[in-house]
């Protein structure tokens, strides 16, 4: 009959009436070129996780950055600071009030830290901010030039600290957004300026290095109206184009935006829209965004408290669900780059884990990894024979995935109903290490008139794999001396 590529962004709003598109635990790579493939993308699995460490309790913050504090690798959990070692040991740096997510940021070669409400410097040893001049409860905390900005909590007015002395804070050195009275939500600093996201607008302020006067040492730019605010202060995470953020509008829609140049802008995506809207203000305030890059590609994950995560692949601008087995919600709200690592962490645990493209399960437990494929047939048409086009590798000796297996289950109606509601979900032989065999399934029936055919490959065992599509009755022709 023909090719077909598999689904390359996920939608899940199937309660919506929505035709079912998952992409779970897979993201789109391009093919090489030259390839000669009849699809320009393949799915790759997402990295799986190796444990590092147990702190001892729950995780509130990762930070590291070269130059600071000689770049070691800053972990917020329970009750204390850390220092992490290369070799994956904890040393406290002193203790931390409260137990809400934790703010790290840099001062050159000093990490400034806020914990619920109070401002602390570490400058090789951990020294509280004391001064009657900072806020008496900092709700946000950032870097800008050698000035840490902090806003109060409750408020649309920021304070910020000496240049080069964090601990210093002036009675003048501060401000508030006037644009609308709504309370500061978040801070961060972007290409030099701060940006104050507040609870339905953000306002972008610039700092004057020359300026003699302690209230001048930042003023807001003109003409810039940004009707968007944020729903948290952990709901922004930095890429190499902007921040990207969780946000709300002026008339209360919640969605995700990026931020760059003067402006912001949507990055749409509808089933995380909707998703977004079936949560509680709580639950939005308690959003994690991270990001983190893999060399030209970069990657940014929202973390609410539904079971998935979205993740936008921001080089291919595409987006694909990322969940653990069992587990909700899904548990990585923190990742730092440490020691030639991706090191992440949950707020749900104490553990700290390395993500790790060349390990396929997350830290002994199973990895589901989901790809969906839309086949717009005709109705009247019987599917009678489905062919995968895929590549299988790192298959082990022994145990789990030596002998691989992929389960596909389909729909005639357009996702109203599945075979495995029914008993009858298809369970695949892939090849193990060293074998070569066609991967293929028998029998579908006929197809719906109006909804197609469509079909998930759910894979769980530890390999890697880099699959393409499927051809749908094929003749022998068509798939003569393909694996």
């Amino acid at each position: 009959m023909a090719y077909y590529p598999l689904v390359p962004s996920t939608d899940s709003r199937a309660a919506k009436g929505m035709t079912p598109l998952n992409v779970r635990n897979v993201f789109v790579e391009k093919q090489p070129e030259g390839a000669n493939k009849q699809s320009s993308y393949l799915m790759r699995p997402t990295p799986g996780r190796v444990e590092l460490m147990d702190l001892g309790a729950n995780v509130r913050g990762l930070f590291c950055e070269p130059g600071c504090q000689n770049g070691q690798l800053l972990a917020a959990a329970g009750s204390n600071l850390y220092s992490v070692s290369t070799g994956f040991t904890k040393a406290s740096l002193g203790s931390l009030p409260g137990g809400d997510y934790v703010t790290i940021r840099s001062q050159r070669d000093k990490a400034l830290v806020r914990a619920y409400g109070a401002l602390f410097q570490l400058d090789g040893t951990l020294t509280q901010v004391s001064s009657v001049n900072a806020p008496p409860f900092a709700q946000t905390l950032a870097s800008v030039g050698t000035r840490g900005v902090a806003a109060e909590a409750g408020g649309d007015s920021f304070r910020w600290s000496y240049a080069g002395d964090f601990l210093t804070w002036d009675a003048n050195a501060q401000a508030a957004d006037f644009d609308m009275p709504d309370p500061i939500v978040g801070q961060e600093e972007f290409n030099g300026d701060i940006w104050n996201g507040n609870s339905r607008s953000t306002q972008i302020w610039r700092p004057d290095p020359t300026s003699l006067l302690e209230d001048e040492a930042f003023a807001p730019i003109t003409g810039v109206n940004i009707p968007v605010g944020w729903v948290g202060r952990h709901a922004v995470a930095k890429l190499k184009s902007g921040l990207h953020f969780i946000g709300v509008d002026n008339i209360g829609g919640r969605g995700a935006y990026a931020g760059s140049g003067l402006s912001v802008s949507p990055v749409v995506n509808r089933d995380l829209e909707e998703a977004l809207q079936a949560l509680s203000v709580t639950d939005m305030a308690d959003i994690l965004c991270w990001a983190y890059a893999s060399g030209s590609k970069e990657f940014w994950g929202v973390r609410t408290s539904q079971e998935r995560a979205f993740v936008l692949d921001k080089s291919a601008g595409l987006w694909h669900e990322r969940t653990a087995y069992g587990v909700s919600p899904f548990n990585v709200g923190f990742v730092a780059s440490a020691y030639d690592r991706l090191v992440c962490a949950s707020p749900d645990s104490s553990k700290l884990w390395a993500w790790d493209s060349s390990v396929y399960d997350d830290a002994g437990e199973p990895i589901e990894r989901i790809m969906s494929c839309k086949v717009p047939v005709g109705g009247g048409t019987s599917v009678d024979k489905i062919v995968i086009d895929g590549r299988w590798f790192d298959q082990p000796l022994t145990g789990q995935g030596s002998a691989p297996q992929m389960m596909l289950d389909y729909s005639t109606d357009g996702g109203k109903t599945w075979g495995s509601d029914y008993g009858d979900i298809r369970v695949l032989d892939l090849p193990g290490l060293g074998e070569h065999f066609r991967v293929q399934a028998f029998g579908f029936g006929q197809v719906d008139t109006q909804e197609g055919f469509l079909f998930r490959l759910i894979l769980t065992d530890p390999i890697g794999f880099a699959i393409s599509g499927c051809w749908v009755n094929p003749s022998e022709s068509e798939v003569s001396g393909r694996g």
